[in-house]
């Protein structure tokens, strides 16, 4: 399989774990391959998108969400718990594949996302077999014990964009970078946070970033924003100075441009 209009470059390696670091622009994040040739898909499991909540028996992070989305003409896609992957999918009665997927490789933060998501990736990678049992994809993996179980997903809605500033300059190794969505209605009042990325970039910006957030909690008569900084060593180096709308007004949800300007 292609994956032309991502302009990703493909590093043919056999599946053990995803590892992490972010490219400096999305469009030329690398991607690593993970298996074969899969079966034929049918149309059972088509169309439908799922949450795991135990992956190889152990209980998802609170607030780390690994997802898979089962789409037309065989392909894939989800967030793993911090990077997103897509490749394609195919089934022969209870049996299960997934092959050719691949996945962006940004730094998770926090070693307990980047460990889910590792066990998770693993246990596509080696799907054998899968069931539904009371409403809850259960997916069985060779030389795995425990199958992951997944439930239903509840309906997605994300801001994306990148994070960038003007100046010509790398950033530090020990760089972090945090992107906020916030409500911002109220003028006396602390912003609300809704969604938060922690993101530790590779080289320099853009950065890419994704926030998935409930969209039952937004008010469309309400004002939404996106707040980001970028610290190193614990002191900040850029911030957003300017409001950034989403989601409500007909402001963006896709390729928000977030402009950082350095703290002197």
């Amino acid at each position: 399989m292609k994956f032309a209009s991502r302009s990703l470059v493909v590093v043919a390696v056999m599946f053990l774990v995803f590892g992490c670091g972010q490219a400096p622009e999305p469009e030329t994040q690398k991607i690593v391959e993970i298996n074969a040739e899969v079966a034929i898909p049918t149309v059972e499991l088509e169309g439908s998108a799922w949450q795991a909540v135990s992956i190889t028996g152990q209980p998802t992070v609170e607030g780390v969400v690994s997802t898979i989305a089962f789409e037309a003409e065989g392909k894939v896609g989800g967030n793993a718990g911090c990077n997103q992957y897509f490749g394609s999918w195919g089934v022969d009665g209870d049996a299960i594949s997934f092959g050719h997927m691949g996945a962006t490789q940004m730094m998770c933060v926090k070693p307990e996302v980047m460990e889910q998501e590792s066990r998770f990736l693993e246990a596509l990678g080696n799907a054998e077999r899968f069931a539904v049992d009371d409403g809850m994809l259960v997916i069985f993996s060779t030389g795995i014990e425990v199958p992951t179980r997944l439930a239903p997903a509840p309906q997605k809605s994300v801001v994306s964009g990148a994070v960038f500033y003007r100046e010509r300059i790398a950033l530090p190794p020990d760089a972090t970078i945090s992107v906020k969505l916030v409500d911002v209605s109220r003028a006396d009042a602390p912003a609300v946070v809704l969604a938060e990325q922690e993101i530790v970039p590779e080289g320099s910006v853009p950065v890419a970033f994704e926030l998935e957030y409930d969209a039952e909690k937004v008010d469309e008569r309400m004002s939404y924003a996106i707040q980001a900084r970028i610290e190193s060593g614990g002191e900040l180096m850029f911030t957003t100075t300017e409001m950034i709308p989403v989601i409500t007004r007909d402001a963006p949800t896709e390729d928000v441009q977030v402009l950082v300007q350095r703290v002197q």
